[in-house]
């Protein structure tokens, strides 16, 4: 069974929180890397810079004009970056080069081994220590000489760790300071000591890492490894990053050619090195074999547990940032967890959606032994959770695991006592006791005052919690901490569940093994909100609607203030006018709920106290007449809608009158569109009081074969029918509740009424529908246009460096252009793009990722109202469930027919923006109609199918264009009818240019 937390509830860092409170915030380790003063280094470098620029500024060129920085970090697989570049850098002729603290050797040649970048600051730079610190001053440095490019590696932190061990322990570098004495400890001594060695290492790793972009790209160790393919097309990565077209495709090719003795799957047995000079350098760390035995890193992995918790907690928080590498579109596509839910059903494996916190659910199920092993935080010990796994090495076939029993013995303390520690030491409720920080509860040989939790254990172990929170100085500072503290409390005890004796939702009553659950306070609504009714929690259990509109209702609150990549004035203004869309879709919800839900008032903290607004209001909990006067409130819009009568034998006959096979927006538009030209009888009645509905009698007949034996659960597990018997039972019914279900979302949307017909698609692609539909409601929101983005504050300026036009500097000879140019790529950015699993090789745009940033507010609006219209039809009889396939909106495309997916329903899943970024490229493009398809491939190797990809964008932008000229009249687009011409133009002018 698989467990799916709801992504935004108000609970959702929770975990996280409590990680990091049951193990506290690092102390100083016990020994760390030693830094260096660089007082005289920037002038020094600007200094040699000039006078390159002064002396030799004829000779420089190409590559040469860049500074390089190269950087490792111990046992992410230094010296096999270290000698990559090397090589590359001999090829090319370099011949000067230094290194930070005289460390790792130099990446030339020519160039002594031990010449310190702060002495002497050549361009080409190597440190087998990355720091963040380093990069940012480079940066600062580099910024009016020509920038720098760099390239580093990154690893596991905990591999690093067994890593480390393994290769000190054979007496590898004795002498250094990880490894003094290491050969005489065995792992159950090495390895958590070693652990606080090496976590200054993995910090600045990570440090560097979070500042690289985008003057330098990150290779995992994992990656290069893996095999000589992935090995190959790695370096190939590094080379296009660092010296992009400066160097010959003749330079280019050595470089790979020479870069593969540095490959682990094709290397000698004696590790990676430059060796031809032994003698010369006895000291060179190529001396000793930097590769482990794999049998003894697995075997060493066991012993990870034992490292002291607060450093091992503050290790997998590192290892968080740099380990969520991936690939695609860094920045631009985020994965809901309603996708992963409906995925991995759609392949078949049990699910279930917590109706509140999936820690608390998935310690009832530890409790009633359904579930065997649970994976997540550590933060799940607080439910009483006896142990928790909370790493996976696939590779290794290893795992890490935290037991409760051995925490609590580790530091002498009940389970009472230990959760009374962690709300001590700080949650997302509750505020760190302020007395914790004080000098005398911190290491001796730490600098900066830095939280501990062993103080926490040893106050929580002097008096009980409640005595502590008599010794705030004032009554305000206690009234915080205490209300935090209760609240935290609650939760841990008594977050609802789904228990399995009754199979119904209410308090966990979390305790001690053979203690008595605790009693639920009486204002438990004022913290969890009202309940709801068992039909709603049974739509959320079985992942058919997500947590946002159940819990707006119960809570009271619409809590969405994630901040956008780029924020605009068009942004903020987005989201205030999706107010009425959120209000519409809570009022499909409600109107199936209690009266006390009809008129509910629900703080919308996204439109009113967003994240650019101060946190001032908060909806006082319970209390409708709380509010404060200036907050912004929305209700469910409880309206009469069209009262539409779907029936079997109509939906049939249409679709064989259009010729498709699939219902959807496309079908639905065009069904509206001749039923009104005609007035069929899809418009007979439609304005008559009622609910809508579909054919009863087919959808009981449906049901009814089920009952008699043809499938033991539902309709559509049928699998074994021939696929026409199948398609009589199942497809019937469910044709006829998407044909519903699309047909009051577009009523919602003011696309189709009983009045008019605004719109239909003749022949648009099914794949193109939702993008079309996405780009229509920008129009109508007025942000579909080409003209430049405005800043949201005239304090915050958009960076100078990226040189973003403005509407009120731009020229108007050039504003056709430039305005047809980002018009063009931002409505063909919609389009999704078929993607390699492999790093994103280009560079983000800045008015794309601003663009973005309103189309994932939009689409995660509509695909909310979906959501509440297909409640709106399933509350009425729950029976209507059993019609449901599997994947009904799953988005994930089929293989065999990309882009096509599984989906039922409409998805509005958040795109990604590559494809603007490849039009953008296409629409600049210089060169030749038979260079540019493979110039396109080697510049975006991540795409699989790039030209049959920007056909497709083309087809999507003259099928807009032609919906926009449709409804420009009557919706008062002529403008953008009007730039969609000239843009057409530029695209036109370029396609013939190239052929495409």
């Amino acid at each position: 069974m698989s467990m799916v937390e709801q992504p935004h509830s108000t609970f959702h860092a929770f975990h996280a929180m409590l990680l990091w409170s049951l193990v506290g915030a690092l102390g100083a380790p016990s020994s760390g890397w030693p830094t260096f003063e660089t007082d005289c280094g920037p002038q020094l470098f600007q200094t040699h810079m000039g006078r390159h620029k002064q002396t030799r500024q004829t000779q420089l060129g190409g590559w040469q004009q860049h500074a390089y920085f190269v950087g490792a970090s111990h046992k992410t697989g230094t010296e096999m970056l270290h000698n990559i570049m090397r090589r590359a850098f001999d090829i090319l002729g370099g011949m000067d080069s230094c290194n930070y603290a005289g460390g790792g050797g130099p990446l030339t040649s020519k160039a002594p081994r031990h010449q310190d970048c702060h002495l002497h600051p050549a361009r080409i730079r190597f440190t087998h220590h990355t720091s963040g610190d380093d990069v940012r001053e480079l940066r600062g440095l580099t910024a009016g000489a020509g920038g720098f490019r760099g390239v580093m590696m990154i690893r596991d932190p905990l591999d690093m760790i067994v890593s480390s061990y393994v290769y000190h322990h054979r007496g590898a570098e004795a002498t250094t300071e990880l490894g003094v004495n290491m050969t005489e400890m065995n792992p159950e001594r090495g390895i958590p000591e070693m652990a606080n060695r090496m976590f200054d290492v993995i910090s600045t790793m990570v440090d560097a890492y979070k500042v690289r972009k985008p003057d330098m790209m990150a290779v995992r160790f994992e990656t290069i490894t893996s095999s000589s393919q992935s090995f190959n097309r790695t370096v190939q990565e590094i080379v296009r990053f660092m010296f992009r077209d400066e160097i010959t495709e003749k330079q280019r090719q050595a470089i790979l050619d020479d870069a593969v003795n540095e490959d682990l799957n094709r290397g000698d047995e004696n590790g990676l090195a430059f060796q031809e000079h032994p003698r010369e350098r006895p000291d060179a760390v190529n001396a000793f074999n930097h590769t482990n035995d794999d049998e003894e890193m697995v075997e060493t992995r066991k012993y990870l547990p034992l490292v002291k918790p607060h450093i091992y907690a503050e290790i997998l928080r590192q290892r968080v940032l740099c380990v969520s590498h991936l690939g695609g579109c860094a920045g631009m596509g985020t994965l809901e967890i309603s996708a992963v839910f409906l995925f991995l059903g759609n392949r078949g494996y049990e699910c279930l959606q917590a109706p509140y916190f999936a820690g608390a659910q998935l310690a009832h199920f530890a409790e009633q032994g359904v579930v065997q092993t649970i994976f997540g935080p550590p933060g799940l010990l607080l439910y009483g959770v006896k142990s928790v796994v909370i790493h996976l090495n696939f590779s290794q076939q290893a795992f890490d695991w935290v037991d409760l029993g051995r925490v609590l013995d580790k530091w002498q303390l009940s389970w009472d006592e230990f959760v009374d520690a962690c709300m001590l030491a700080g949650t997302e409720y509750c505020l760190t006791y302020p007395y914790l920080n004080l000098s005398t509860f911190q290491p001796q040989q730490q600098q900066a005052p830095r939280f501990n939790f062993d103080a926490a254990v040893y106050i929580i172990k002097q008096a009980p919690l409640i005595n502590w929170m008599q010794t705030f100085p004032t009554d305000e500072m206690r009234t915080d901490h205490v209300e935090g503290y209760c609240i935290c409390k609650v939760l841990v005890q008594n977050s609802p569940v789904l228990h399995l004796q009754d199979h119904a939702i209410r308090p966990l009553g979390a305790c001690k093994p053979g203690g008595t659950p605790p009693a639920v306070p009486q204002d438990f609504s004022s913290i969890m909100g009202q309940k709801l009714p068992p039909r709603l929690y049974y739509l959320m259990l079985h992942g058919i609607i997500s947590h946002k509109l159940p819990q707006a209702l119960a809570k009271g609150e619409w809590t969405d203030k994630s901040q956008p990549l780029v924020d605009t004035h068009e942004f903020r203004s987005l989201l205030a006018d999706l107010q009425e869309y959120r209000q519409v879709a809570l009022g499909l919800v409600a109107q199936h709920l209690h009266r006390s839900f009809h008129q509910k008032k629900i703080l919308c903290a996204a439109a009113s106290k967003a994240f650019w607004e101060p946190s001032a209001i908060r909806q006082a909990f319970g209390s409708d007449a709380s509010l404060p006067p200036e907050a912004r409130v929305i209700q469910p819009a409880i309206v009469q809608g069209l009262r539409w009568r779907i029936s079997g034998s109509a939906v049939k006959a249409e679709m064989q009158r259009q010729g498709v096979s699939k219902v959807d927006f496309s079908f639905c538009l065009n069904w509206h569109s001749h039923e009104f030209e005609s007035d069929g009888p899809l418009m007979q009645g439609i304005t008559d009081q009622g609910a809508p509905s579909f054919d009863g009698d087919l959808l009981s007949l449906t049901l009814g074969d089920a009952a008699e034996g043809t499938c033991a659960d539902s309709v559509v597990c049928d699998h074994h029918a021939h696929p026409i018997q199948r398609l009589v039972k199942t497809s019937d019914a469910m044709y006829l509740r998407n044909a519903l279900v699309h047909f009051i979302v577009l009523e919602k949307l003011d696309l189709i009424s009983n009045e008019e017909k605004l719109l239909h698609f003749e022949n648009t692609p099914s794949v193109l529908t939702e993008p079309c539909l996405t780009a229509l409601e920008l129009m109508k929101f007025g942000q579909l246009t080409g003209d430049p983005f405005e800043v949201a504050e005239s304090s915050k300026p958009f960076p100078q460096e990226i040189k973003y036009p403005s509407s009120s500097t731009l020229a108007a000879s050039d504003r056709d252009k430039v305005c047809g140019t980002l018009l063009l790529c931002r409505v063909m950015s919609l389009v999704p793009m078929r993607l390699k699993n492999v790093m994103w090789d280009s560079d983000v745009d800045f008015d794309l990722a601003a663009f973005h940033a309103l189309v994932r507010a939009l689409k995660r609006t509509l695909r909310q109202l979906v959501e509440g219209a297909l409640a709106h039809v399933l509350l009425p009889d729950l029976q209507r469930v059993k019609i449901l396939p599997k994947g009904f909106m799953s988005a994930t495309p089929l293989k065999d027919s990309y882009p096509n997916t599984p989906a039922e329903l409409p998805t509005f899943m958040l795109p990604r923006a590559c494809m603007g970024i490849l039009v953008r490229y296409f629409l600049e493009y210089q060169g030749t109609a038979e260079s540019f398809k493979t110039d396109v491939t080697k510049r975006f190797p991540c795409c699989a199918q790039a030209i049959e990809d920007l056909q497709l964008a083309f087809t999507f932008w003259q099928d807009l264009k032609r919906c926009v000229d449709t409804v420009a009249d009557p919706l008062g687009a002529e403008d953008l009818s009007e730039d969609m011409r000239k843009a057409s133009e530029i695209l036109q002018s370029q396609r013939q240019k190239l052929g495409i």
